[in-house]
This record gives structure tokens, C-alpha cells and sequence, in this order.
């Protein structure tokens, strides 16, 4: 009997959670400590979670031991073809379905998932 559910894309959600509230919670701490500007504070907290995303997904999601620095490389390409697909699926929803920013947002996020866990299953760290 098949797995309803991937165990794989569940911990690729986990990971995907645990940073969401890691890059909210930098942000936040940078912003009220007054540490750094809005701007300095977005960039720091998104180049951090994305190198634990990458770690964590390498380790945690995919079980992969070893270091590449052609993994890494394909993961920065990634998350450009993940940002371009947001860009599209937001303006499809946005601008085609005429559907309002919020909802937009939330189902860009939900495609973005997807296409994300695949590049990274099929691509990025090749699972067999």
C-alpha cells in the first residue's frame, strides 16, 4: 500500500516552520534592540535561515551526509527559481484571478512549497 503522506515532505514542512518562526524571531530581536535598521534586520535574518534551511533540510529532511560545493550552488539557483515562481503564482492569483493580496500570498506560499520540495528532492540534494 502506498504512504498517503511523504514522510520526506513532512519533515521538509517541519524545517520549513521551524524557520519561518527562526527568521521571525531574529528579525524581531534585531528590530527592538534597535540593533540594525528594517533593512539591515530583513537581510541578516534572511541570510541566516537560509543557510539553516539549507542545513537543516541537507541533514534533517533529505539524510544527506556529505558536502558539496555543486549542492550548495544548486541550492542558491534554488531558491532563485523558487523566488521567480512566487513572483509568478502571486501575480496569477493577484492580477488573473483578481483574488485580494492576503489569500494571494497564501496560496503563492502553498505552490511555492511544493515546487520548492521538488527542486530540492529532485534536484538539489537527489534522493533515489
Amino acid at each position: 500500500m502506498k504512504k498517503l503522506i511523504n514522510i520526506t515532505f513532512v519533515r521538509y514542512g517541519i524545517v520549513g516552520i521551524f524557520n519561518t518562526f527562526l527568521y521571525f524571531s531574529i528579525l524581531f530581536i534585531l528590530i527592538k534592540e534597535k540593533l540594525f535598521n528594517l533593512q539591515i534586520s530583513t537581510a541578516i535574518a534572511m541570510i541566516f535561515t537560509s543557510l539553516s534551511h539549507f542545513l537543516f533540510n541537507k541533514l534533517f529532511t533529505f539524510k544527506v551526509n556529505v558536502f558539496s560545493y555543486n549542492e550548495l550552488l544548486k541550492y542558491i539557483l534554488a531558491c532563485f527559481i523558487n523566488y521567480l515562481a512566487a513572483l509568478v503564482s502571486l501575480n496569477f492569483f493577484l492580477n488573473l484571478m483578481d483574488i485580494g493580496p492576503l489569500f494571494s500570498t497564501f496560496a503563492s506560499s502553498g505552490i511555492t512549497m511544493v515546487i520548492s520540495f521538488c527542486v530540492s528532492r529532485f534536484w538539489v540534494f537527489k534522493i533515489s
